[in-house]
């Protein structure tokens, strides 16, 4: 009777160890899986987060290229205010070799345009201060501001100055001067694009240079040929 109350004691005590060796077992596995679940929600939040620091790095790239295209080839750019150039600090040198406002005798020779949009012909600098140049430098008819000395006549405005025809030379006394004559872009927009047929060809560089001078009379009025 004893050995098989002592039996059934260690039977249950064997069953009592088992169960919570069971239960153990599932508080174990429990917290294994909240410790991945938590590991998992960590990593998904830190894979999120670099993808967020990924993608703004990216952004921040393409705005840096795009910068460095603008800023591309201005390398070496010497800023100066417009107070400098009002105050002669700095001058402005021109097409010719000189400072603008500077005044030069100039010889050259006007040539019809190849290019089916100019309807004049073009002034080809050839000498300047009686010295040849390397290359013509070339100035469009509507650049090319000439008269001829005073007194004009005040009743045939035509007579006060030279008409230019392809084939003419022409020596002149001039100085350049220019000036900017496009508007940025921003502007632009910001204005609002004309209609098609007001569109204004530019035929000249953004910072425009004139020719302006005078060349003396012949004989009937006529430009000298040379």
């Amino acid at each position: 009777m004893i050995r098989q109350f002592r039996f059934s004691i260690r039977v249950l005590l064997a069953i009592v160890l088992l169960t919570a060796s069971f239960f153990a077992g599932m508080a174990v596995d429990k917290r294994e899986t909240d410790d991945l679940r938590n590991a998992l929600k960590v990593e998904q939040e830190s894979s999120s987060k670099t993808t967020s620091i990924m993608r703004k790095l990216g952004e921040e790239l393409m705005e840096a290229k795009h910068r460095i295209k603008e800023l591309d080839g201005r390398e070496g750019v010497v800023a100066v205010s417009s107070d400098d150039l009002e105050s002669g600090k700095v001058v402005v040198i021109g097409r010719l070799g000189s400072p603008l406002k500077t005044l030069l005798t100039i010889r050259g020779t006007w040539q019809r345009n190849r290019m089916s949009k100019d309807y004049g012909p073009s002034f080809h600098v050839t000498h300047v201060n009686g010295k040849a140049l390397d290359k013509p430098v070339i100035f469009y008819q509507v650049l090319v501001h000439v008269s001829y000395p005073r007194p004009w006549d005040e009743h045939d405005e035509s007579k006060n100055r030279p008409e230019p025809c392809a084939g003419q030379s022409w020596e002149i006394r001039a100085y350049e001067t220019g000036g900017f004559v496009d508007s940025p872009g921003e502007y632009k927009e910001e204005l609002g694009k004309l209609l098609p047929y007001l569109e204004e060809a530019t035929v000249w560089r953004n910072f425009k240079v004139e020719l302006h001078g005078v060349m003396q009379r012949e004989s009937g009025g006529a430009p000298p040929r040379h």
